[in-house]
């Protein structure tokens, strides 16, 4: 075999194991969890006594969690939002919830220039349940990585 072939496919040996490589440390996970209250709400209380806890897990460009809540009625809807404790902020992601029992679970699509965001920054953004009676916000609670 001619050095030039030897150095030809050398060359493209590595050029596969970079590339390789590359892509398995891409996907990230960012663990995260919030203790949510309607005394957490900015502006208008949500229902007295209502809690809830999100737990979720940020992988690549998905975002898996599990909300439970209590002391709701008929919740709506459920979002990530960006904004400190004191502020209301934009939603930013739609968890796309199915509440059934005092519970919603699901995995949904997440950007990756957001999954980087709220991984260096989770406080900076919230969970937040919306029901009628309080559609601008019924519980909600800043996120925290674990």
């Amino acid at each position: 075999m001619g050095n030039r072939r030897i150095a030809t496919l050398t060359a493209l040996t590595l050029v596969g194991a970079v590339a390789g490589t590359g892509a398995a440390v891409a996907a990230t996970t960012t663990n995260l969890t919030a203790a949510l209250s309607a005394s957490k709400e900015v502006g208008n209380a949500g229902p007295t006594g209502a809690k809830g806890t999100f737990v979720g897990t940020i992988s690549g460009t998905k975002l898996c969690y599990t909300l439970k809540y209590s002391g709701l009625t008929k919740p709506l809807a459920a979002h990530i939002h960006k904004g400190t404790a004191t502020q209301n902020g934009s939603i930013v992601l739609d968890l796309k919830p199915k509440f059934s029992n005092g519970k919603a679970a699901a995995c949904v699509p997440i950007k990756s220039t957001l999954a980087s965001a709220i991984a260096k920054n989770p406080k900076g953004y919230y969970a937040n349940v919306h029901t009628q009676k309080n559609p601008d916000g019924a519980i909600r609670g800043q996120l925290a990585a674990h």
